[in-house]
This record gives C-alpha cells, structure tokens and sequence, in this order.
C-alpha cells in the first residue's frame, strides 16, 4: 500500500525539464530530474514521466525511481477515479469496495475533492495537469519526491495535495515538504 501526493499546475505554469531543473538547483536541493542531454530537456515535462510509471531520477547522487504519473485534465481524463456506486462497508473512516464485473469508474472532480479537504480557493480546469507520486517506505523515494513536489509549487505556483490526512497547500504547504526532508538524520 502507498500514500498518493498530488501536485496540480495550471497549464501555462507547466515547466519544462530544464526550468524545474533550475529550480531545484537554485534551491540547493538534491535532486536532479534530467539533464541538458536529453531530448526531452526544453519541452514540457511528459504527460507521464515514463511508460512504466517510475520516474528515474538522481537524489543525493545515487538513482531513484519515483512512482510517478502526471495526467492532463480534460472531460474523459481526471487524476483519480472512484466507483460509481456507494461503498460495500465502511471502518475507522475508510470506505471498502468489493469489484464486480458491472463496477463502472467515473472520473473524481479535482475541485470538489480539493473543496471536500478544505482547499477553497485552489481551482483547476481541462488542460491543467496533475503530478501524482506514489510512496511506499522507501525513505530516498520520500525525500526526493518532497522536493520535487516542493518545486513545483514554488517555483511553477502548483498547489499540493495528500487526500488521506487532507494535508494541502501552496508555498506554505511547499515550505513544510521540502523543510521535513532537509533533515536526513531525521528519517533514520
């Protein structure tokens, strides 16, 4: 099982590879996405960072692949789904669902979910896109997504989300990722 971090960011603030590049260096954090090498260096960054949903990138020196999708909004594309149908049980504030072959997936509103955690002011329309990363109990995973997601809310004002604590923000919220995984002592 993981925890799902989202950050959305409005179509014209997507960055490219270089400028959220340049916006982790210009902060000392280290992390590095890419380099001026690749191809792909001053285009927007992918829809989704790979094929297989790991994103390779380098933290501290030493690889990491982050579980990793980015989506574009649109009326058939959302950055979550849910069932269409109310769920079989519910325990200690979770709904459990039981898949049946009739299930039908409906796309989950990223306005009305942002509302439903508190974010009143955060909207987002079709064209705006949404990075998800996945985390398990790598810690190296944890960190270097922190500071990636923090760059795009600084630097490309995204607005970062986690729907399981409600946890949501912008540069404050950003502020707060990037300063729990600048402490490596405090993750052993």
């Amino acid at each position: 099982m993981g925890v799902d971090y989202d950050v959305a960011v409005h179509a014209p603030d997507w960055p490219t590879m270089q400028a959220l590049q340049q916006c982790l260096d210009d902060r000392h954090w280290p992390v590095t996405i890419g380099s001026k090498r690749e191809a792909a260096w001053s285009s927007p960054l992918e829809t989704e960072p790979t094929r297989s949903g790991l994103w390779p990138v380098t933290f501290e020196d030493a690889p990491v692949e982050l579980e990793a999708s980015a989506v574009t909004l649109s009326p058939t594309v959302s950055f979550g789904y849910t069932l269409d149908r109310p769920p079989d049980a519910r325990a200690s504030g979770m709904q459990v669902f039981k898949l049946h072959p009739q299930d039908v997936f409906k796309p989950v509103d990223i306005n009305e979910t942002l509302i439903r955690i508190g974010a009143k002011d955060a909207t987002f329309g079709y064209g705006d896109r949404v990075l998800t990363l996945t985390f398990r109990s790598n810690i190296r995973e944890w960190r270097a997504g922190f500071f990636i997601m923090a760059g795009l809310i600084l630097c490309f004002h995204g607005y970062g989300f986690e729907l399981q604590a409600g946890s949501h923000g912008s540069s404050d919220y950003a502020d707060d990722l990037a300063k729990q995984v600048s402490n490596p002592k405090a993750w052993k």
